[in-house]
């Protein structure tokens, strides 16, 4: 049987976003592999440009902790964002974590959400001011 990364890493020679994120995994734990910092951080930043969440979520914190690249609190918080808004609760604790530690300003806050839209693909949680109600790609009716 073949390793795990093995299997990963034929998926990612066709674009899989998913297969991404897995060897950033691989990389950052140092599954089956030489634990490499900069190796996960380029592995998740492929995985998050397609829209991957998980890939956007481990990106974030790679930036927030600054594992791989220097600590960058706005481009965690974007990549939080964006994670969060398809979904993912861990990624909302994070920005919160960074909110309530004073990181980052409002201004920078709205900086980030606003350039995260790009990699924003599937949004299912609403911005706030949209009566959090959920969507899929596209507001709620507002009737």
């Amino acid at each position: 049987m073949r390793p795990a990364y093995s299997l990963w890493q034929s998926r990612v020679t066709q674009g899989d976003a998913v297969a991404q994120n897995y060897l950033g995994v691989h990389h950052y734990l140092g599954l089956g592999v030489v634990r490499d910092l900069t190796l996960a951080f380029e592995w998740f930043e492929s995985a998050a440009r397609q829209g991957n969440p998980q890939g956007q979520r481990h990106l974030g914190m790679m930036y927030h902790n600054g594992y791989g690249t220097p600590p960058d609190f706005v481009s965690a918080y974007m990549w939080y964002y964006a994670a969060y808004r398809q979904g993912s609760p861990t990624a909302r604790r994070y920005m919160d974590s960074l909110s309530e530690q004073n990181k980052l300003s409002p201004n920078q806050m709205n900086q980030a959400k606003s350039q995260a839209s790009e990699f924003i693909m599937h949004s299912v949680i609403a911005e706030q001011g949209s009566e959090g109600k959920l969507f899929r790609g596209q507001q709620a009716d507002s009737r």
